[in-house]
């Protein structure tokens, strides 16, 4: 859900998880 809004809202997503990481391109992550 987070990624999903993420990337509807054009926004960053800030995580730690590494499941986002197949993401990275998709959507702008800012790891913590």
């Amino acid at each position: 859900f987070a990624a999903a809004l993420a990337k509807v809202m054009k926004a960053d997503l800030v995580t730690g998880d590494g499941e986002f990481k197949s993401l990275d391109g998709e959507i702008k992550i800012l790891w913590v």
